[in-house]
């Protein structure tokens, strides 16, 4: 536990190399360690989207670490969309969606949030809801007390209703 309490620090500073290193003295040490899994995911999840996928793959609903877990995987999904955006259905948010998406991937998170938030208000079932899941996911990885979680999390809202 010092080692992830050093590890989530370390990614606070950013400082992703030498925290990637110590989750993964973690994870060698204490393989069925969730919160070492889901940390070491949420570090590579836009980098190596495939081991993050594998990462949590077995974080379940009854985690308490699942919204997380779910945000990796939401993200996941998000940038496989990119390679093959043709699969999106033809629709005026289909452009602002893809703009949210490539925004996402190079972690701009307001122009994400601002992007989805529109998609949702224009088309909100658009990509089978994909703008709420991205937001909520956004809003999991970067946690409540994030800055750019409470300057979107009302017009989220209000915009879903």
């Amino acid at each position: 536990t010092l080692f992830r309490s050093q590890a989530e620090q370390l990614l606070h500073n950013n400082n992703r190399e030498e925290a990637q290193a110590i989750l993964e003295k973690v994870l060698e040490a204490e393989p069925s360690s969730e919160q070492a899994r889901v940390l070491l995911a949420e570090l590579l999840v836009f980098t190596h989207p495939d081991r993050a996928t594998e990462l949590v793959q077995e974080v379940l609903a009854d985690s308490k670490l699942y919204a997380r877990a779910e945000a990796v995987r939401v993200f996941v999904r998000l940038g496989n969309i990119l390679s093959a955006p043709e699969t999106l259905p033809e629709d005026p948010a289909r452009q602002q969606y893809l703009d949210a998406i490539r925004a996402l991937e190079d972690r701009n998170f307001d122009v994400a949030l601002d992007n989805f938030i529109n998609v949702i208000r224009e088309n909100r079932y658009y990509d089978n809801d994909g703008s709420r899941k991205a937001c909520i996911a956004i809003f999991a990885y970067l946690g409540e007390e994030h800055e750019s979680t409470r300057r979107y999390r009302r017009s989220f809202d209000s915009a879903l209703y």
